[in-house]
């Protein structure tokens, strides 16, 4: 696969040299979540899921002000719990069923859109374990955003790579600590490790333990 770099690629990475670690913890915050594959846990209060997210990234020092979308099949969760999440400041966008890789297609779009409207210092959270946002990821990551990730039991170990810093999903929900923090600043990775691992790192999983 070859990925080219156009000039917006440059002019995004050359702000992001100049971005220090302060600017992108005071910085607005976007969450991605992957309600499908994601899901609220059990018999919990998900009207406590939106204030638990922040409170987690307040907990990292993460000041700036933080949106959340929740994509797929909102029907996984039931009506009132459904009314709980909007009511709480999280956006539903319903994704029929039925259409393979649907969800995370819309996401990929709304992602790359968001990118482009909003300048660095940014954040980007993914809630997600799917590899078919590698691609995606590590071109936000090249752009100078830090992301962010909370991934479910089974998930693409190299979207790991791309982020600063990774939450358990079950972790997240309730408001708890990462497991694993990087420096943000960190732009080490280059193009060519995507060009390698796509092929054979979309297919490689993680299991974990559940927790629920």
């Amino acid at each position: 696969m070859n990925l080219q770099v156009t000039s917006d690629f440059l002019d995004w990475k050359n702000k992001a040299k100049n971005v220090s670690e302060e600017q992108y913890l005071n910085a607005k915050i976007f969450v991605f979540w992957d309600l499908e594959n994601c899901l609220p846990r059990k018999k919990s209060d998900v009207a406590l899921i939106s204030n638990n997210i922040n409170l987690a990234l307040e907990r990292q020092n993460y000041k700036g002000p933080v949106s959340i979308s929740a994509y797929g099949n909102v029907k996984v969760v039931k009506e009132f719990q459904q009314q709980q999440l909007t009511d709480s400041g999280i956006k539903l966008i319903h994704i029929p069923p039925g259409r393979k890789d649907a969800t995370d297609k819309h996401m990929m779009v709304d992602m790359a859109l968001w990118a482009k409207d909003n300048s660095v210092p940014a954040n980007i959270m993914l809630i997600s374990g799917d590899g078919d946002f590698l691609l995606t990821l590590f071109d936000l990551y090249w752009k100078g955003f830090n992301l962010l990730l909370a991934e479910p039991i089974q998930t693409n170990v190299n979207l790991r790579d791309a982020c600063s810093i990774i939450w358990k999903w079950e972790t997240l929900r309730e408001g708890g600590a990462p497991y694993l923090v990087k420096p943000i600043v960190s732009r080490q990775i280059g193009r060519s490790y995507v060009e390698e691992h796509l092929g054979k790192g979309k297919e490689k999983m993680d299991e974990g333990d559940s927790g629920d």
